[in-house]
C-alpha cells in the first residue's frame, strides 16, 4: 500500500506545478541563473508544453496508483470471499463423481479434487477484467476415524479457516483404521477402484481447532 501512496503523492505534486503559472515558477525559481532573464525566459509555447507534461505526469502517477491499489485489493481474499468460495467448492465436490479406491495397497486420496475445486471456485468469483484471482489453500488436516480425509482451507494469508472433511460414500473403517468398499467383497486384499461420490461436510475453523 505504501507504494500507491508514493504514486499519488508524486502526482499531486506535478498537479500542483501543472496548475501554478509556469511564468510565476520561472522567474522565482530559474530567473536569477541568468545574466538577462528576459531574453532566458521560455516562451508562451514552451511554457504550455510545460503544463502539459505536468498535467499528463500527473494522470499517469494517480493512474498507477489507483492499478496498485486495486490490485493488492482485489489479490486478497476477505472473510465473505472465502466463505463463499468455500461452500461452492463443496458443491462441486459432492456433485462430481471421483475414483474411489479403497483396500490395503492405498488410502483415500482426495487432496487433488479438492484443490481442483477450490481453484473452480475461485475463478468462478474472480473479475472478468484485472489482476489475477486471490487465492485459497488447503492444508492437509490428517485423516478421521471413519475413513475421511480432513483439510483446513484459508487464503494465502492463512486467515479465515474453514474446515472440509471429505468421506468416499461407501467407504467403511474397520477396528485397525484400514478402510474397504462397503460392496467389495474382497477389497482388503488388495487395490479396487470404482466410481463413487464424495460426503463432503465443513465447518468453520481450523480442524485442529
Amino acid at each position: 500500500m505504501k507504494y500507491t501512496f508514493i504514486m499519488w503523492a508524486m502526482g499531486a505534486v506535478f498537479l500542483l506545478v501543472a496548475c501554478v503559472n509556469p511564468r510565476s515558477l520561472f522567474w522565482t525559481f530559474q530567473s536569477w541563473r541568468y545574466r538577462n532573464p528576459k531574453a532566458a525566459e521560455p516562451s508562451d509555447a514552451a511554457y504550455t508544453l510545460q503544463r502539459v507534461q505536468a498535467t499528463v505526469a500527473a494522470l499517469f502517477l494517480f493512474g498507477l496508483g489507483g492499478f496498485l491499489w486495486y490490485q493488492e485489493e482485489a489479490s486478497t481474499t476477505d472473510a465473505d470471499e472465502v466463505r463463499t468460495a468455500v461452500m461452492k467448492a463443496v458443491h462441486i465436490l459432492e456433485t462430481e463423481s471421483v475414483t474411489a479406491t479403497n483396500g490395503d495397497l492405498m488410502e483415500p486420496n482426495h487432496r487433488l479434487e479438492v484443490d481442483a475445486a477450490l481453484d473452480e471456485a475461485m475463478k468462478s468469483q474472480s473479475p472478468a477484467f484485472g489482476p489475477s484471482p486471490w487465492g485459497l489453500q488447503a492444508e492437509s488436516a490428517g485423516r478421521t476415524e471413519d475413513g475421511g480425509e480432513d483439510f483446513t482451507v484459508t487464503n494465502d494469508d492463512q486467515q479465515y479457516p474453514y474446515c472440509i472433511k471429505v468421506v468416499e460414500n461407501g467407504y467403511v473403517a474397520d477396528d485397525s483404521g484400514d478402510g474397504s468398499g462397503g460392496d467389495s467383497g474382497d477389497a482388503s486384499e488388495g487395490l479396487v477402484m470404482q466410481e463413487t461420490t464424495l460426503d463432503v461436510s465443513v465447518h468453520k475453523g481450523s480442524c485442529e481447532g
